[in-house]
């Protein structure tokens, strides 16, 4: 898979529009192989050709090219993936008649595959709303601190640190009541 994305500015983490783009790093179309660290932060449009023996033109495009969006901008991929799954692609296969090898609806590999489809649909849906539900937990003072601990005597010293201990009590309070807010 490929897309084009603006670049980032590194200060900011924001898109670089404009002339400030010419004075920094440049758009770049990237090529995705799953594994890298850039990922997809706008809008990807896919353009998916199922029969490629024919050619496309300008009178058989709308018949012979699938179009859409996903909408990876604020974090909401997975309500993209979710929308395009059940609003699309499980309504199309639901309508196919010819399966080819298969040939009818009635197999039993096609009702398989149609229900992994939903049941995949439904996961991405439940992924989705924990996402948009989920609890951000007041962050910790001591967090310099905890990453120097190595050892089990570095805990144990810790442990006797009454200021310590009291600034992780109220962290630990703050965080009940937060959660016992949902």
């Amino acid at each position: 898979m490929f897309y084009y994305q603006e670049s980032k500015n590194p200060e900011t983490n924001q898109p670089v529009y404009g002339r400030l783009a010419n004075a920094g790093p440049k758009k770049r179309v990237m090529i995705s192989t799953g594994d890298e660290s850039v990922s997809l932060t706008g809008v990807l449009y896919y353009f998916v050709r199922p029969n490629q023996p024919k050619a496309v033109t300008p009178a058989n495009i709308v018949t012979e090219v699938v179009f859409g969006q996903l909408d990876a901008s604020n974090g909401k991929m997975l309500e993209s993936i979710d929308q395009l799954l059940a609003n699309m692609l499980i309504p199309l296969f639901q309508q196919y008649e010819d399966w080819g090898a298969l040939k009818t609806r009635s197999n039993i590999n096609v009702q398989d595959f149609l229900d992994a489809m939903s049941q995949f649909t439904a996961t991405v849906n439940g992924a989705s709303d924990n996402i948009a539900h989920q609890v951000k937990l007041a962050p910790s003072d001591n967090d310099s601190t905890l990453s120097t601990l190595a050892t089990p005597n570095d805990y144990q010293t810790m442990a006797q640190n009454g200021d310590f201990i009291s600034e992780c009590e109220k962290l630990m309070d703050k965080w009940c009541k937060q959660i016992e807010k949902v």
